[in-house]
């Protein structure tokens, strides 16, 4: 029999829509996965904060959480 490992904590940085094809594809499936599943608004981040500051939240997060896994979605103009 197989052993299924379920990570504890997903760190997902995307613009999170519940509209959206990300939340209905990623966000909604990993969050039955996981036991906690992590939302960092990086594109709302991005343009109340600016680049350095979101950055450095992001950094902090991912100290303060230790997630086992992280999904980065980028875009960009």
């Amino acid at each position: 029999m197989r052993k299924t490992i379920k990570p504890n904590k997903f760190l997902l940085a995307f613009n999170l829509s519940k509209h959206g094809s990300l939340f209905q594809n990623w966000y909604l499936p990993l969050k039955k996965l996981c036991k906690k599943t992590i939302v960092f608004n990086s594109t709302k981040k991005f343009l109340i904060k600016g680049q350095k500051a979101m950055n450095e939240e992001f950094l902090g997060i991912i100290k303060k959480e230790k997630p086992d896994y992280i999904f980065l979605y980028l875009i960009y103009d």
